[in-house]
């Protein structure tokens, strides 16, 4: 009877272990949501500075080593949002080979996680995955008005337990740049529509 009694505590102390474990991953997720809430209300009128803003949040809410937003620009990828790169990083590089070119031309609408890089050909083919030792990543592809512009990716050192929570991240905060990168296309076509009609305005005959 007193082994019964031994072996039931136990029983309860794992599954209390196991109950605070999801309240403490629940209150991670609160935090990190409200985190995110206050980012989106915070914005102000620089495309730039959101950006850069919204990428470092993703790159501290998913524990990583580094975060970029990445758009290519001809052949080139271009790293106009960044948080936490590692000295020497190439912030405009040749975009064949790169993992966030495949992201942004295959244009999916998933989530992309991916682990064990140095097993990939990506070891062979993307110069930062063997420059910085990298071994997971995560990625989404940004769209504005549908068409798919770039993407915001996370890189790690080592290998992580990817989960819904990454996925709820980087859903959000991909939406949320591309919503700036309409606001920011919006801007400009505007500017371009007053030079025009100053343009004209100053070279009328009336």
């Amino acid at each position: 009877a007193l082994t019964n009694e031994i072996l039931q505590l136990r029983q309860d102390q794992i599954d209390l272990s196991h109950l605070s474990g999801i309240i403490f991953d629940r209150k991670r997720t609160e935090q990190n949501f409200k985190r995110i809430n206050e980012a989106l209300l915070g914005l102000g009128p620089s495309f730039e500075e959101n950006v850069n803003l919204l990428t470092r949040l993703c790159g501290e809410l998913t524990g990583a080593v580094c975060s970029l937003y990445n758009r290519i620009d001809g052949s080139k990828l271009c790293a106009i949002g960044q948080w936490n790169a590692p000295e020497g990083f190439c912030s405009v590089d040749e975009a064949e080979g790169h993992i966030c070119n495949d992201v942004i031309r295959k244009g999916s609408k998933q989530v992309i996680f991916l682990d064990n890089l140095p097993e990939t050909n990506y070891f062979k083919t993307d110069p930062n995955v063997s420059a910085y030792s990298l071994r997971s990543y995560i990625g989404k592809a940004v769209a504005c008005e549908g068409v798919i512009v770039g993407s915001l990716c996370v890189v790690y050192q080592d290998e992580i337990n990817y989960t819904l929570e990454h996925e709820q991240i980087f859903t959000i905060i991909a939406s949320a740049i591309g919503n700036e990168e309409s606001r920011n296309d919006a801007q400009k076509k505007l500017r371009e529509s007053e030079e025009r009609f100053h343009s004209a305005f100053l070279t009328s005959p009336d």
